[in-house]
């Protein structure tokens, strides 16, 4: 809220905070990368929001991705397996 109301009292902020929105999200993005060791064009270059969307309190993004979802899905549950397969009790 308190951003929404600079960029209104100060316009000229408008394009200091796409240039920030942008990197902040490039960093964002190669954190990700770094955190779940999903291939960097898992996600798109640029942010996929508008920042109308962003400066939004009520906006939230969608929780399925169509890059994203599947993969991490595949991901999760080869680990739900291996946990699975890693306390099962042996069988005799």
């Amino acid at each position: 809220m308190e951003l929404k109301i600079l960029l209104r009292r100060y316009p000229g902020m408008q394009r200091l905070w796409s240039v920030a929105l942008q990197a902040a999200y490039s960093d964002a993005r190669e954190l990700a990368v770094a955190e779940t060791g999903l291939a960097i064009d898992t996600s798109s270059l640029q942010c996929p929001y508008p920042d109308a969307s962003i400066l939004d309190e009520e906006f939230l993004p969608p929780t399925e991705s169509p890059h994203v979802s599947g993969e991490i899905r595949l991901r999760d549950m080869g680990l739900r397996h291996a946990e699975h397969c890693h306390n099962a009790a042996p069988s005799q």
